[in-house]
Formats: structure tokens, sequence, C-alpha cells
């Protein structure tokens, strides 16, 4: 039985995750934002050889920035949102039942923990991007 819930989160997880693959790519117009930095691509400069706009260390920087922001605002807000709003339900439909009393509580309190470690994780990134000498553009 266990076996079986753990599989259908894996598999609620990746019917949520995959698509908002599509967010690696622009294929909208300027005011759409994708994970990957636009970059190595355009025009090319005569005198090196190389693109206007190349592919470096702040470009990496603003992809793991993105990245962080988008598993952040796009994935664990909305699924601690989710999880809290299911333990509200479960706690007041408990009724007679202490049991699931307990058992809200303590997601509640397990739901707020995960997601607190979250966001300290979302500082913990965005001082060490700080410290590795980003400054670019920060989306949150």
């Amino acid at each position: 039985m266990k076996k079986r819930t753990i599989l259908s989160i894996i598999f609620a997880l990746s019917m949520v995750t995959v698509p908002l693959s599509i967010y690696a790519v622009d294929y909208y117009p300027s005011d759409h934002k994708g994970l990957l930095p636009k970059c190595n691509e355009g025009p090319i400069d005569a005198v090196t050889g190389d693109y206007l706009n190349p592919c470096g260390f702040d470009s990496l920087m603003a992809m793991i920035n993105k990245l962080i922001d988008f598993i952040t605002l796009q994935l664990a807000t909305p699924l601690f949102a989710v999880i809290f709003i299911f333990a509200g339900v479960l706690y007041l439909s408990a009724g007679a039942k202490p049991d699931n009393k307990t058992r809200a509580k303590k997601i509640i309190f397990n739901s707020l923990k995960g997601f607190g470690l979250v966001l300290a994780s979302w500082v913990i990134v965005k001082t060490i991007l700080l410290t590795l000498g980003y400054h670019g553009p920060w989306f949150l």
C-alpha cells in the first residue's frame, strides 16, 4: 500500500513539473522570460568572430537565479498552499475522529517547516550568488 502511495505522489508531481518545462526556452514575446538566458545568438563581431552577447559567468549565474526563483515561486508555493488547504479541510472535518485532528496538525506543522526550509534555501542561494559576484537582474 505504501509503495502505491509513493508511486502516485511521484506521478502527480511529474504531471505538474513536466508541463512547466516549457519555461526553459523563450518561445514567447519579450514579456515572457524563460529559464535559460539568451546568449550566443544574434550578430557576430566582425573583429573577434565571437557573438556580441556571449555566454559567460553572468549567464550561468542568471540561469541559476532564474531556476531557484522558478522552484520557489512556481513549484513550492502552490504545493505548500494545496497541502495547507488539505490539512485545514482535514482539521475542520475531523469531528469525532481525534486521529484526523492530530494528523492535520502534524501535516500543517511539517508543511510550514518544509516551506520555511525552501525560503531559507532561497536566501542562502541568493547570498552565495551575491558572494560569487553576480550583479545581474534579480527576479524576485
